[in-house]
């Protein structure tokens, strides 16, 4: 059951009247929905982040992002992923390393490993961001027509700070100190990100 805009909020309607229309919606398996809540959903930004195995440096990206736009008051309006192209860590927790890196600046990095489906990833998101030009061979390698292809971006595109940059460097096989550096760029592209999308 679709209420709408004009009357999207309840205390628009006579509290009672409002109440019994839900709870009958409802013993009939169905659910009152404002059509505001519906377009806000259809106007979301949905992007997906993408390295190799998804424990370092995706998987900050999204932490990274996602905390930003929740500070920013817009968490509502993003859907934030992440994923790999290998399937080597599926289900895992990122890289003890990437979490204790995010944890030490405020970051919770928790999300779980998984592999890049691409026939459901390309419909689902409508900016794939990925961190070097081998994941943007790879993902684009899959695409099913140019307008996925053209979904996929360099996640260094969008970073005014570090113009000309043309990766992400893979932490995994270094020490802390490229940890660090993976949030540091990851945390600079998510600001341009942030304020690119509110056309600042």
């Amino acid at each position: 059951v679709i209420v709408g805009s004009d009357s999207h909020n309840p205390k628009n309607l006579c509290d009672e009247a409002f109440l019994k229309a839900n709870e009958y919606a409802r013993s009939l398996g169905l659910e009152i929905v404002d059509s505001l809540s519906i377009n806000m959903s259809k106007t979301k930004k949905r992007l997906l982040f993408i390295c190799l195995g998804n424990i370092c440096r995706s998987p900050a990206a999204e932490g990274v992002m996602k905390k930003m736009v929740a500070d920013a008051g817009l968490a509502a309006g993003y859907e934030i992923d992440s994923a790999g192209i290998g399937d080597w860590h599926v289900g895992q927790l990122p890289d003890s390393r990437m979490r204790n890196c995010g944890a030490r600046r405020g970051y919770n990095f928790n999300s779980r490993a998984r592999q890049f489906d691409k026939t459901v990833d390309f419909d689902r998101f409508d900016n794939i961001l990925v961190m070097d030009r081998n994941n943007y061979r790879a993902i684009t390698s899959m695409a099913p027509d140019d307008e996925a292809r053209d979904k996929v971006h360099m996640l260094t595109d969008y970073c005014v700070e570090h113009a000309g940059a043309e990766a992400v460097p893979d932490p995994y096989y270094g020490d802390e100190d490229g940890f660090a550096e993976t949030w540091g760029d990851v945390s600079a592209v998510a600001d341009a990100l942030v304020r690119h999308y509110r056309g600042d």
